[in-house]
């Protein structure tokens, strides 16, 4: 079917000429007009589909590249995460997904980093020492720095002596 022969309208027709044209076919062809023509009601149907797909700028582009848009699109429903059924097909009055298609995408996490075993007792009192620096450096510069750029020096700074202080603290009460 082709919606701007439906619509009687060109395909460089503009959003307010595809409105206009709407509204003067769909007072033509409405059933309370038409009482008792089935015609006259497939056509209402017909043009109110054409409408929907040339109102929407991204369903129009996707008619116009795929020639008929009821060819290209087909609405899919989920049943499970896994599979999926055809929505003409669907009878489930729960089901509030149509119109939707959906993929799944598996991500990997990342790769996490590895538990060092602790430090010695002489690399442990290094890394107290840098941790605590690290820390102090922070706190100092939100302190001196004022705004964006104090979190942007002080988070960093911050989270390094953390981690340092970790090390120390484990190297500290390894059991050995």
């Amino acid at each position: 079917m082709n919606y701007y022969e439906t619509l009687g309208i060109n395909k460089t027709a503009t959003e307010e000429e595809i409105k206009k044209a709407y509204r003067a076919k769909a007072l033509q062809y409405h059933p309370d007009k038409n009482q008792g023509n089935a015609a006259a009601e497939e056509m209402f149907k017909k043009i109110n589909e054409a409408y929907s797909v040339l109102s929407d700028p991204v369903k129009r582009v996707q008619y116009d590249a795929g020639g008929t848009f009821s060819q290209q699109y087909q609405p899919y429903t989920q049943q499970n995460p896994f599979t999926y059924r055809n929505a003409a097909g669907s009878t489930d009055e729960d089901d509030r997904m149509f119109g939707t298609r959906y993929t799944w995408t598996f991500y990997e996490t990342p790769p996490q980093e590895p538990e060092s075993e602790p430090l010695s007792r002489k690399k442990g009192i290094g890394a107290l020492i840098t941790g605590l620096l690290y820390f102090w450096f922070g706190l100092l510069s939100f302190r001196a720095l004022f705004g964006l750029f104090g979190l942007i020096i002080g988070i960093p700074l911050l989270v390094r002596g953390v981690r340092n202080l970790k090390l120390a603290f484990a190297s500290f009460f390894k059991s050995s």
